[in-house]
């Protein structure tokens, strides 16, 4: 589960992460406001969507095909680019042609680039560990880079069980390409901070994007985003909240049917009964070469109404290329299971690669009634064949 970057970044400054002055707004006159307050000549808008690459965008409908993030200089241009910003629909490469709505914006301080970096702490699914992620060269085009060339990040293994002591603030330093003994300090502090943030909320991942240092040899971090365990929410009620008031109409769906929604940067999209089922998807998948977009987790228990409801939730997500249905039968029968993806499979054209996987009560019986049904189900008995079954068909897509 995903928050917006205001909100990413007001978790950043309770435990000490260098910013810059910026707060959200609502309307083009509250714009106006916080960058009177901000001061200075010049500020950056940024649309506030559950999405990166905003750099890489455009506002559906509207004839500039300007970005969701703009550069302005003067008290005027910043209500009129939020006038023109908000209320609108900005499309990205993650969130499909469907886009989504602008409804508060970001004003900050403009600053000059110097070195623009990337930093992260995240929980590596396939190997079971944390680790910092480092790059020299952050940005809008860092993802894709990363896509193409996974060796451009940098991992440091990290022990959980244990405080972070500052042991690799040298090397990473060096790894940014700063030898000054004050600027070594800088990253030491971020790398302590990032890491207090991602352990005290249980996050899957906590990344800055970029990591920039200014004209003024100040590292700050410019963007970010807060990944993290649906499950951990009962344990920080701060953090529920935030989710709360940044969650999608499709997470809110979910709630709504008792179905856990995880938000992830992938193309697959997941449906899986319970949390054991959730990382052994995840981890297949990884080994697999393949990336989740979504993960509905129907529980257990779950009748032919539920999967039903939770396979037309997915179908209707903007990112997912192709579906993987992987659910082990104990409360959960997979007869069960089975009557309800046909049943939503004969309401809605699928369009894209489908694959199942059914393994305990009833398996037999729910593999028969997909293969009876006509329906352009891809079944398979094992968990490794299914997954790589899912990559391959989504890889010829591409």
């Amino acid at each position: 589960m995903n928050i917006y970057e205001y909100q990413a970044k007001r978790l950043f400054k309770q435990f000490g992460l260098p910013l810059l002055k910026g707060a959200v707004c609502y309307t083009p006159e509250e714009a106006v406001t916080v960058a009177e307050k901000i001061g200075g000549s010049e500020w950056v808008l940024k649309a506030q969507i559950l999405s990166s690459e905003r750099t890489k965008g455009y506002f559906k409908g509207l004839p500039d095909k300007k970005n969701g993030i703009r550069f302005v200089h003067s008290l005027e241009e910043v209500r009129q680019e939020a006038a023109h910003m908000l209320g609108q629909t900005l499309v990205t490469p993650q969130t499909g042609t469907l886009g989504q709505e602008v409804t508060r914006l970001y004003v900050e301080q403009y600053c000059e680039e110097k070195v623009s970096l990337y930093l992260s702490v995240f929980i590596d699914f396939k190997e079971e560990k944390a680790f910092f992620g480092v790059c020299n060269a952050g940005g809008s085009q860092f993802e894709q880079r990363l896509s193409l060339n996974p060796s451009l990040m940098k991992k440091y293994e990290l022990d959980l069980t244990k405080p972070y002591d500052g042991l690799y603030k040298e090397a990473i330093a060096a790894d940014f390409g700063l030898s000054d003994p004050k600027q070594t300090e800088q990253v030491g502090h971020v790398l302590d901070s990032l890491y207090a943030l991602f352990t005290h909320y249980d996050a899957f991942k906590v990344e800055i994007n970029p990591l920039t240092l200014t004209k003024q040899n100040r590292l700050v971090a410019l963007d970010g985003r807060i990944s993290v365990d649906p499950d951990a929410l009962n344990r920080h009620k701060d953090l529920a909240e935030l989710m709360e008031q940044a969650e999608n109409p499709q997470a809110k769906k979910a709630q709504a049917n008792d179905f856990r929604y995880i938000k992830l940067e992938g193309n697959i999209g997941c449906i899986v009964n319970g949390s054991g089922m959730v990382m052994e998807t995840l981890d297949i998948l990884d080994i697999c070469g393949g990336r989740a977009s979504t993960i509905l987790d129907i529980g257990t228990g779950a009748g032919k109404n539920k999967v039903a409801t939770a396979f037309r939730t997915l179908l209707s997500e903007p990112d997912v290329e192709g579906i993987f249905v992987n659910i082990f039968g104990g409360s959960t029968r997979c007869d069960l299971a089975a009557q309800g993806l046909v049943s939503a499979c004969r309401e809605i054209s699928i369009g894209m690669p489908l694959v199942v996987r059914m393994d305990g009560t009833n398996a037999h019986s729910g593999r028969r009634i997909l293969e009876q049904s006509g329906l352009p189900f891809i079944i398979e008995e094992t968990l490794e064949n299914a997954a790589k079954h899912i990559v391959r068909a989504v890889e010829e897509i591409m």
